[in-house]
């Protein structure tokens, strides 16, 4: 093979169609070496139907080699479940490693297990389910406690005195900016009762507080629930000042309800002994829960017209910007409510956040909808207790149209009910994007990165992480996040909780998505709820991978296509695949949830997608999605994971190959990864893309598995493991360069360092 400068990209395909028949003729012909072997490769020419042919063969082929990689890869699971289970019964229990690492969700209110120090898992929550199952709920009033009957459960004595609950505040604001709690926080006391010459009623750490919220008189609807030992926890992790009998919520999340409070249950004295005892989790005693006191309701002003969620998108030319954001419920039969947009060109850019006056600004209108546990594919995401669904409220969805290419605007959002907005948003900004190809804007800058969600340490830490991001990253116009967002997975409060994190930059920089396993893969109900539009109830399940699972939760896109609305271009679908181009860049998001194979809808659109592109007018052309075609790491948990990637590759790495891509992005493992640069079927130079893999934004590290270690490829150029970052591409007509930077406060000496870097020079295409 001839040897070629590193940093030189030619083009294999110079003056040649871009015909797929003449395409695979050509390389047999000019690349018979480097290719030796391909079921492709004959002396003679091949005509379409034979190309056809061939392709199915391949396609054979790499079946039965899967089916072989399977079969192989099941005999060694099985041998090493065998071995764990022996390790599992007769190793020292402090030797036994967790296998699967469960994925941030906390609970509503954070609540923090007073052992671990850590968040409790909002899926599996040992409290919420002994108080939604056997248990028995005596909710006389608790300031009248009169009966002989309850009086014989509480105190020895009818003069004993009930512990009393009560709140800092009788309302707080939906409508706070303050990062740092203000109106928006809430304190919430209790006393532990003391033992007295009529034996007072004392409580246990094991005794519960839960949320409610409007007129819910059913104990089973709580929102959050927290024994007397979690609530102290919790707020000695959220910084209260009193570290006694108190709970302190810093901001309290939203709700989109208009009043709230909190009851105080006490466990009898016979349960609390079964409740530390683990034997008996399991089983079915009648747990009771004496209601003894309450907190007054306390108002959240404006809690259903203040805009939550604002996050902006491109459309599908310059000239028009997507604005959506979320309410409360306001229409009704006799309210007509309309999501609106009033927006005015930023004259001086020096001062780009004054109160926009009446007659400067313009009106968009826009559309409303929304979701509910029904339209989900399968549980937890359609079941509504505590921790799991959680309505949505209103996603409106607002397009400004007729705006001026690369110019600034103001923008605030609301909602109009009978003509008239309540409550407005803080103003914003945003930049709408170039003209394709305008040279005077030729320079761009944006940051790419998946898998999220929120850090281990807390939606709160996310959010300064992302302050500092934008600190440092001043200039970049959009972030793309390919795939596993927020790691909802059913817990429908989270997608809320990382929308408040994102707000650093949602509202001034357009948010361009991609569909991950943890939106999208479900195992039940989606034949007719799945919004990409497959047929069947498991959605996209090959025989081969590591898809058969829910790894959504059951969400199977639904929160996805609701929340979130993408370019439109021809043949795409959605948020699942679609392509834009911003100035000299064309990027196309596809799905490696869904079917790539040759002939499926999602290839159709490929293929022609790229078949269009004009490298005049967008030089640069890059592919996003979830999945890498390559990846370094090994390793027993990646086994099946590995093996989607030689799918991808088998499917469309020519098509990659064939139309000049530049670049390739991808998360899913959590870590960082860089080829080569001109990868083509594993061999470095070779005239195809570079492929890199950031899934390094928030979720838990794949360091956590002991046995992942990196492949030893030719083509593994970068791997770093352990560590938290972003990509950032920037660049101009002449080249594009990628760098990958560490996450990290603002005062974190290491945040923003540059742990990797890549120029890649323009192609000279003809």
């Amino acid at each position: 093979m001839a040897s070629f400068n590193p940093f030189e990209i030619r083009n294999p395909l110079e003056g040649r169609t871009n015909n797929t028949t003449n395409f695979y003729n050509e390389l047999r012909r000019d690349n018979h070496n480097q290719h030796e072997g391909s079921p492709l490769l004959r002396s003679e020419e091949l005509s379409d139907e034979e190309v056809t042919r061939l392709l199915f063969k391949t396609k054979l082929r790499r079946m039965i080699r899967y089916t072989l990689l399977i079969k192989g890869a099941v005999l060694m699971v099985c041998s090493v479940a065998i071995v764990a289970v022996g390790w599992a019964l007769f190793a020292p229990t402090s030797a036994v490693t967790e296998l699967h690492r469960p994925h941030f969700l906390p609970t509503l209110l954070a609540v923090v297990d007073p052992e671990t120090n850590n968040f409790v898992y909002a899926l599996n929550n040992t409290l919420y389910e002994r108080m939604l199952h056997s248990v028995e709920y005596v909710m006389e009033d608790p300031t009248e406690v009169h009966t002989q009957q309850q009086r014989k459960r509480l105190c020895k004595n009818q003069k004993c005195e009930l512990p009393q609950i009560w709140l800092d505040k009788a309302s707080i604001s939906a409508n706070d900016y303050n990062d740092n709690g203000g109106s928006s926080s809430v304190t919430l006391t209790w006393t532990m009762g003391r033992d007295g010459k009529h034996d007072n009623v004392v409580l246990q750490d094991s005794d519960v507080i839960a949320l409610y919220c409007q007129d819910n008189d059913n104990p089973e609807g709580f929102l959050e629930a927290a024994t007397i030992a979690q609530a102290k926890a919790t707020s000695a992790r959220n910084g209260g000042s009193t570290p006694g009998n108190t709970w302190y919520i810093p901001r309290f999340p939203t709700l989109r309800q208009d009043s709230c409070h909190f009851r105080l249950y006490l466990v009898t004295e016979s349960n609390v002994k079964n409740w530390s005892n683990p034997k008996h989790l399991s089983t079915d005693t009648q747990w009771q829960y004496i209601h003894v006191a309450s907190t007054e309701p306390f108002t959240i002003e404006n809690a259903r017209e203040t805009p939550t969620a604002i996050h902006l998108a491109y459309s599908d030319t310059f000239s028009t910007m997507i604005v959506q954001f979320t309410t409360g419920t306001m229409s009704t039969d006799s309210v007509q409510a309309v999501p609106l947009v009033r927006f005015s060109e930023v004259i001086s850019r020096s001062q780009p956040h004054i109160t926009i006056a009446s007659s400067d600004f313009e009106i968009a209108e826009g559309i409303s909808d929304t979701y509910t546990a029904s339209d989900m594919c399968q549980e937890p995401a359609n079941q509504t207790e505590a921790g799991k669904f959680y309505p949505p409220g209103l996603l409106h969805t607002v397009e400004i149209h007729n705006l001026k290419a690369s110019t600034a605007y103001q923008y605030q959002v609301g909602m109009s009910v009978n003509g008239s907005v309540s409550v407005w948003s803080e103003p914003s900004t945003f930049v709408t994007a170039p003209n394709d190809g305008d040279e005077k804007y030729s320079e761009f800058s944006y940051i790419v990165y998946g898998d999220q969600g929120c850090p281990e340490t807390g939606c709160d830490d996310g959010k300064k992480w992302l302050s500092a991001m934008m600190k440092r990253e001043s200039d970049v116009t959009s972030i793309h996040h390919f795939g596993d967002i927020s790691y909802a997975n059913g817990a429908a409060h989270m997608w809320d909780a990382w929308f408040e994190m994102i707000e650093p930059f949602s509202t001034k920089i357009p948010l361009m998505i991609a569909i991950g396993n943890h939106e999208y893969d479900h195992s039940a109900g989606g034949k007719v709820k799945d919004p990409s539009g497959v047929q069947t109830d498991d959605g996209y399940q090959p025989s081969w991978g590591n898809f058969l699972g829910n790894d959504s939760g059951g969400e199977c896109g639904v929160p996805m296509a609701k929340r979130f609305r993408m370019p439109r271009s021809l043949k795409s679908n959605g948020v699942f695949w679609y392509s834009y181009n911003h100035g000299m860049v064309h990027t196309v998001v596809i799905s490696s949830e869904h079917d790539l194979s040759v002939g499926s809808p999602q290839y159709r659109f490929l293929e022609h997608d790229l078949e269009q592109v004009n490298r005049s007018i967008t030089p640069w052309v890059v592919l996003e999605s979830h999945r890498p075609l390559y990846e370094g790491e090994s390793g027993d948990h990646w086994m099946a994971n590995n093996l989607v990637g030689d799918a991808m590759r088998d499917e469309i790495e020519d098509l990659l190959y064939v139309h000049n891509v530049d670049l390739v992005l991808a998360g899913h493992y959590h870590e960082y990864h860089r080829t080569c640069q001109g990868l083509y079927r594993s061999l470095c130079d070779s005239n195809g893309p570079v492929h890199i893999t950031i899934g390094a934004a928030g979720a838990a590290l794949d360091d956590f598995y002991a046995s992942t270690t990196v492949y030893d490829k030719t083509w593994t150029a970068r791997y770093l493991q352990g560590v938290y970052g972003y990509g950032k591409i920037e660049g101009n007509e002449k080249s594009l360069r990628f760098t990958f930077i560490r996450h990290g406060n603002i005062d974190d000496p290491m945040g923003g360092q540059i742990l990797d870097s890549l120029i890649i020079p323009r192609r000279s295409l003809v």
